[in-house]
């Protein structure tokens, strides 16, 4: 395993209603108000999430870091997500799960396929995001009939443009979901929470990384 020269942006999706989560989560993970975009008008996830994609994508960064506003990150969280896109550079890969995917004999960490809720803390490389852009901007009108354009994510869309695509997870998560009991935009899956997770007084790199 080989690790590449990368630089990571961040970028958060938020609604004004969880101001103070944002707060905390900027607090958290030491990042400045400008990698927040705000969806003031709740226009939908995935208009705000190319929003994220942009604010991200700063000119040296090789990958992009999109979290939603109720993520509840480990401690050395972005430690972790750089140890990862530097030995698996090609890789979408999520921080959290539901997945209740036995280990199959690791004894910390692992990387699995990914099932569902990929939107609460992913990391794409550039590249692949500025694809994925092209396609849903060259899609728009025929994308614009699904109702997973505005009340779903930005997983589904993915999914949608790129079928075969595999996304990676942590196993376990790194990052909690903290959403209240209703969602802003009126998901089906309200709160959907990571079992196995790192809380948040658990260092990630506390982790057995040479399992990797």
């Amino acid at each position: 395993m080989k690790s590449t020269s990368t630089t990571l942006g961040v970028g958060i999706m938020a609604v004004p209603e969880r101001k103070m989560q944002v707060d905390r989560l900027l607090s958290r993970l030491a990042l400045p108000l400008s990698q927040v975009v705000w969806d003031e008008g709740h226009e939908g996830h995935v208009f705000n999430w190319w929003r994220a994609v942009a604010v991200a994508c700063i000119p040296a960064a090789t990958h992009a870091l999109i979290l939603e506003d109720d993520a509840e990150p480990c401690q050395d969280f972005l430690a972790a997500v750089e140890k990862l896109i530097a030995n698996y550079p090609e890789r979408i890969i999520s921080f959290f799960s539901v997945s209740k995917t036995p280990r199959d004999g690791t004894s910390q960490l692992s990387l699995l396929p990914h099932h569902g809720f990929g939107d609460v803390a992913v990391v794409y490389p550039v590249s692949l995001q500025q694809k994925l852009g092209k396609e849903f901007t060259d899609r728009d009108q025929e994308l614009a009939i699904h109702p997973w354009n505005v009340a779903y994510g930005a997983d589904e869309l993915r999914m949608k443009l790129r079928p075969h695509l595999k996304m990676w997870c942590t196993y376990p998560s790194l990052v909690q979901h903290g959403s209240p009991i209703s969602s802003t935009l009126g998901h089906r899956f309200a709160r959907s929470l990571a079992n196995p997770c790192l809380d948040a007084n658990s260092s990630a790199l506390a982790l057995d990384w040479s399992q990797l």
